[in-house]
This record gives structure tokens, C-alpha cells and sequence, in this order.
């Protein structure tokens, strides 16, 4: 597990597991997602707005830190991951973009392996 800024800086990473492991087990064992999840990490105050359906924006502030994931890990409150099969035009959107956003951390394996060539995994 591997937690990343979207300046592609690794802020966290766990040890290694054995192949049977899954995400939802090993996330129990991740100090950082504990640590999020817990409220033990730093929270900062962002302002954002938000685009209402008739148009109209409203000014929010936000201070819990998330981490974004697919959806093998637990349904946490800090955890957001994309909406499963869904018809809804809406929800599909916010699960292409939230896709996108997690290509942070597919572009740091493979800067990772680039800079690695010689280390067999």
C-alpha cells in the first residue's frame, strides 16, 4: 500500500505481505490509513466551492484528510472510493474523475520500476 501527494511524492508506504493478503487486511496494519482513519494524522482547513444543480456555487471549507482507493479496501468514512455499476450519468462522472486522480499512484510504480531496472520483483 502506497500513499502519494499529487506531486507524485510517496508520503507513506507498508512493508511488504505475503501474496494472500488483501487490501482490507493489510490496510488494518498501514499506520498511515489508520492514522487517517483515527484522526491522528494533521488536518488542514481547504476552501473550496460547490457547484450546485441550478448553477449557483457555495463556498465550503473542509478540515478531515481522506485518501482515495479503489474499491478493494473497507468502506471507511475516510476512505472514497468510485461508485460500483451505477446508471446514474452523475455518479459515473465522479467515478471517471476520481479514476484519474488515483493515476498518481500508478505513475510512481512506474517511475519506480524505471529507476529500478536491475531489481527483480
Amino acid at each position: 500500500s502506497v500513499a502519494v501527494d499529487h506531486s507524485r511524492r510517496i508520503i507513506s508506504s507498508t512493508a511488504s505481505f505475503q501474496g494472500n493478503r488483501n487490501d482490507r487486511t493489510i490496510m488494518l496494519y498501514d499506520s498511515h490509513v489508520r492514522g487517517v482513519h483515527n484522526s491522528t494524522i494533521p488536518k488542514t482547513r481547504v476552501s473550496f466551492e460547490l457547484l450546485k444543480k441550478d448553477g449557483t456555487s457555495i463556498k465550503k471549507g473542509n478540515k478531515d484528510v481522506f485518501l482515495i482507493c479503489d474499491n478493494g479496501y473497507r468502506r471507511w468514512k475516510s476512505m472514497i472510493a468510485p461508485f460500483g455499476l451505477t446508471s446514474m450519468r452523475e455518479e459515473r462522472l465522479w467515478s471517471e474523475g476520481l479514476e484519474l486522480v488515483r493515476k498518481d499512484v500508478e505513475c510512481i510504480f512506474r517511475v519506480m520500476k524505471a529507476r529500478f531496472r536491475g531489481v527483480r520483483y
